[in-house]
């Protein structure tokens, strides 16, 4: 066979690589066509409704008022109540995100009008909120310090994303044909614009600043994520900018609306760093306490409290990880020292100073005051306790005191039968009686005579039953009726 003839037979070795690199060609642009789109929002956005419909939601009078007050009231009652159920339901019905939004858009679009409206609303909005929730909190007498409301005291890193990605959410819902309500529902309850400023009133009325300094900082984190996750996506879906007859006013307003943008985020990235750097201290401080402190054996009647221990981040200053001990036993300094040691390989913990707060015969008014804060911290959930325990004790002293007076009804009535030959019938209930001063549960026995039996006969023989069941069931208490 010809050699030519037998070579033309293989295919060549270049045509069989040009196949795979097509092939692989072709499965990427599949996977992109897939993504683009799974993930393409700018096709089906409308602008112009968006912008209406942020627009509408900015201004705060008349109806939209009062809908914000009676929102505080009601978040203001479920934070003191400790019910997240009610406190939801109050962000559910606040107006407040329809400034922030407002604020967000206006800077994208460059729209100064629109900008100036948003933030004279929205100050409206949060002082009439602060208000509100002084108010309710200075005139109600029930004023405790709820789990619920000391949450909104401290912001942590989880508090900036959920702004930031609820935020992207809302504007992505808002910018929808057809908005998505569920979205815009789920953004209200999950960016909690509504506690925080029900914790400021709350820790003005009770004269501790550092709650509503702390609250504020929250609402503010909040509000400035959620106004630059809006500026980011109506900038990414390229809504038309608003244009002015006067060039060099155009240009002007431009300025003012870029400058202003970069103000905004200039805090917000400060903020977030600065609660990243704090998240990751807790991090490592919690990871510190585990190896050393939680896993320490006391010997004695030592007791670590860990409901009590400190983790102070104090941005430019030195840290702060404080422990309780309660107790007589005192941790060894050669351990304490090998815990100062281990605390000194974890990067954000070597300047943190590792205070340790021990029992002892002489610390008896600092044992005082941490007993005091735990109990504080603590109280709304001791009073639930009491209360339960009351309760419980009350019942059990009821069916204590129903299963003694038990009787053996079939006994005693066989018993009478035989001993009193007049008595047709005999019957047993516990009757409740009360002189309006105290209540009482008292046994009573109805007794059925033969009718043909003289009342004088009927009187002796009541009588002597009477005593007869005083004495067989031990009860003084005991009454007898006639029956017909």
């Amino acid at each position: 066979m010809d050699e030519n003839q037998f070579a033309g037979a293989t295919p060549p070795q270049h045509d069989s690589g040009e196949d795979v690199k097509k092939d692989f060609k072709g499965l990427l642009g599949s996977v992109r066509k897939f993504l683009s789109e799974l993930l393409e929002i700018r096709t089906n956005t409308d602008a112009v409704a968006t912008k209406e419909s942020i627009t509408a939601d900015i201004p705060f009078k008349g109806h939209t008022s009062w809908i914000l007050i009676c929102s505080i009231f009601i978040a203001s009652i479920g934070l003191n109540a400790n019910s997240t159920a009610v406190v939801i339901g109050a962000m559910l019905i606040s107006p407040l995100m329809g400034p922030i939004l407002g604020m967000g858009m206006s800077l994208a679009i460059n729209d100064i009008d629109t900008l100036r409206r948003s933030l004279k609303n929205f100050t409206v909005m949060v002082v009439l909120s602060v208000i509100t929730a002084f108010l309710f909190f200075y005139l109600f007498p029930l004023r405790d310090e709820s789990s619920e409301l000391l949450a909104r005291t401290k912001p942590d890193i989880r508090d900036v994303l959920i702004a930031f990605f609820g935020g992207l959410a809302l504007v992505i819902a808002r910018a929808k044909k057809g908005t998505i309500a569920s979205v815009i529902f789920g953004v209200a309850i999950a960016t909690a614009l509504m506690p925080p400023l029900c914790t400021v009133g709350f820790g003005l009325a009770i004269g501790k600043p550092w709650y509503a300094a702390g609250a504020m900082y929250l609402f503010i984190i909040n509000t400035i994520f959620i106004g630059l996750a809006t500026f980011l996506v109506i900038k990414f879906l390229r809504f038309p900018m608003v244009r002015y007859a006067n060039s060099q006013r155009r240009r002007f307003i431009a300025r003012v609306a870029s400058i202003t943008g970069i103000l905004v985020m200039i805090p917000a990235g400060f903020t977030f760093y600065q609660v990243f750097q704090e998240s990751l201290f807790t991090k490592q401080a919690q990871e510190f306490l585990r190896e050393t402190i939680e896993v320490y054996q006391f010997n004695g009647a030592g007791r670590y409290v860990d409901n009590l221990t400190k983790l102070e981040y104090n941005d430019g200053e030195a840290p702060l990880i404080e422990l309780v001990c309660m107790g007589d036993e005192l941790i060894p300094e050669n351990v304490v020292n090998t815990w100062r040691t281990q605390k000194s390989q974890y990067s954000r913990l070597k300047d943190a100073e590792l205070h340790i707060i021990q029992g002892g015969k002489d610390d008896s008014q600092e044992k005082f005051n941490y007993v005091s804060e735990l109990y504080e911290k603590n109280k709304a959930e001791l009073l639930n306790k009491d209360e339960q325990i009351r309760l419980l004790e009350e019942e059990v002293s009821n069916l204590t005191r129903n299963v003694g007076k038990q009787i053996p009804f079939r006994e005693v009535s066989a018993e009478a039968k035989a001993n009193y030959e007049n008595i047709t019938g005999l019957g047993f209930s516990y009757q409740l009686r009360t002189d309006f001063n105290k209540l009482d549960t008292i046994p009573v026995f109805e007794v059925q005579w033969k009718k043909a039996v003289a009342n004088s006969q009927k009187e002796a023989d009541t009588k002597k039953i009477l005593t007869w069941l005083k004495l067989r069931l031990q009860d003084s208490t005991l009454v007898i009726k006639e029956v017909d």
